[in-house]
């Protein structure tokens, strides 16, 4: 009864990294063709987004 748990356990781990790679790779894909098809006025609105905001405090901080 003890080998049946152990082949049991073994062929369960060998699934693990294999359904993290598939999961990885769809997200990967997903975001690949996602990013491929965006259209030109999509980029062009996500260019123009400020990655801080501005303020005299961000601007210049040694100063303070």
């Amino acid at each position: 009864m003890s080998d049946f748990k152990r082949v049991m356990f073994e062929d369960w781990s060998l699934w693990i990294p294999m359904v993290s790679f598939g999961i990885f790779f769809m997200v990967f894909i997903l975001i690949s063709v996602r990013a491929v098809l965006i259209n030109k006025t999509e980029t062009d609105r996500l260019a123009s987004l400020p990655l801080e905001e501005s303020s005299p405090e961000t601007l210049n901080p040694r100063q303070s």
